[in-house]
């Protein structure tokens, strides 16, 4: 945003997309920062996030592999068209 006036369009149009929040990049530096003035709260949340993702484990691995799987045979459809 380089104005005032370009913030206002912008929510604007956040608003009229149907968006109920921004988060602007400040918001995450507060968070941030509060959240580590919390060292045993993020410690409590790093294990029960652990804990829910425990069985997603290679989740992203698998996912490239196979987004990499259907980029070799869209190339190799094209190739032969």
């Amino acid at each position: 945003m380089r104005s005032v006036a370009e913030a206002v369009e912008q929510f604007c149009q956040f608003k009229e997309a149907g968006f109920r929040g921004v988060m602007m990049p400040g918001d995450v530096v507060d968070r941030v920062c509060d959240l580590l003035a919390r060292p045993a709260d993020l410690r409590a949340m790093g294990e029960t996030l652990s804990k829910v993702y425990a069985s997603h484990v290679g989740a992203a691995d698998r996912m490239a592999a196979d987004a990499l799987d259907v980029a070799a045979r869209a190339t190799t459809t094209a190739a032969a068209v």
